[in-house]
């Protein structure tokens, strides 16, 4: 993130920002169903449900710490990305695999799949953190569990490949990781492209 931000960005983010949530918030309204779990599944859920969300909120945002300059914003942003990404992926998961008699059934497991989804997007903050603002990281995240949830329902329906998709299955983990590896390696390198041109063109226009 810039040092300072501009005085546009300190309006229009939070204006986004509450959009989206209301948005967000609107829509669990209207379409999710909770569906609850017998007592034996639930317990023997909970643990992933518990080192998934670890992973997810506390995990990638220390992990951001070894930046100099945005070690602690890293960690506020990455909460904040967390937590939007977790619920658009709910939303995204249920239109895509649970959807029923126009409702979304979520359950723990469903949260399990949205919180893998929300990594999608967080573990590009190390590469892209301090070039990009605010509201390109909000708007990244909803972009990176957007695609990826597609490419979940691609593989499942249209490839047949994975069944379902869970922390525990091999296959299925190498699968995560490589829909995670290539939309980040992509963006990093448009994001230098783009900051290489820039440094470019000044050196044209200031030569020494």
């Amino acid at each position: 993130m810039p040092q300072k931000l501009s005085p546009r960005i300190r309006i229009s983010f939070p204006l986004l920002a509450l959009t989206l949530q209301c948005i967000i918030i609107v829509l669990f309204v209207l379409f999710l169903d909770y569906h609850e779990y017998s007592p034996k599944k639930y317990i023997a859920t909970y643990a992933a449900f518990q080192d998934v969300n670890t992973m997810v909120f506390l995990g990638f945002g220390f992990m951001v710490t070894f930046l100099k300059r945005y070690g602690r914003s890293g960690i506020a942003f990455n909460m904040l990305l967390a937590a939007f990404a977790l619920q658009w992926a709910t939303i995204l998961e249920g239109l895509l695999f649970e959807f029923e008699n126009s409702k979304i059934r979520i359950n723990m497991t469903s949260v399990i799949h949205a919180d893998l989804s929300a990594v999608s997007a967080l573990v590009s903050i190390g590469a892209i953190l301090g070039n990009t603002s605010p509201i390109q990281l909000l708007l990244m995240a909803i972009l990176e569990v957007t695609c990826f949830t597609a490419n979940k329902w691609l593989l499942k329906f249209l490839f047949q490949f994975m069944p379902v998709l869970t922390i525990y299955n091999l296959t299925n983990l190498c699968v995560i990781c490589e829909l995670l590896i290539i939309p980040s390696t992509m963006k990093s390198k448009a994001l230098m492209c783009i900051k290489d041109s820039k440094d470019h063109q000044q050196a044209l226009q200031n030569p020494t």
